[in-house]
Order: structure tokens, then sequence, then C-alpha cells
């Protein structure tokens, strides 16, 4: 069980990272603007982490949300 709960909090610890360096390389290389991209991720909880990583990277504005919260919003998403 022990061996189960660390492959998968090292699994959303690396989906976590890629979504950020992500977020991160479109706002540096593209010059695009926080309000053009949108994070979806399934959970809340994966939510609020990204949200955290993000904010320590010293993206304030970044608009991070659920799958089912951004139904019918059209916006490039990671």
């Amino acid at each position: 069980m022990d061996i189960f709960y660390h492959t998968f909090e090292t699994s959303l610890s690396s989906l976590i990272l890629v979504q950020v360096k992500v977020y991160e390389y479109l706002m540096s290389h593209n010059k695009m603007e926080p309000s053009h991209v949108k994070v979806i991720s399934q959970y809340n909880a994966q939510c609020f982490a990204i949200r955290g990583a993000l904010k320590r990277k010293r993206f304030d504005n970044s608009n991070v949300t659920t799958v089912v919260s951004s139904q019918g919003n059209i916006r490039i998403s990671l």
C-alpha cells in the first residue's frame, strides 16, 4: 500500500511540475497573456496545488480550473 501511495504521489507531483513548466514556457517564450491560457486539471486538490506552484513562480494571475468548471470557455488549455 505504501508503494502505491508513493508512486501515485510522485506521478501527481510530476503532472503538476509539467503543467507549471508548460505554463512558464508559454508566458516567457510566446509572450502570451495569462488571461489567454487556462490550466485545466481533473480535481480541485490538483488545481489548488498547481495554483500554489504557479504563485511560487510569481504567476499570480494564472487561470487554473477543473474540467467541469472550464466547459463552455474557449482558450488554449494545458
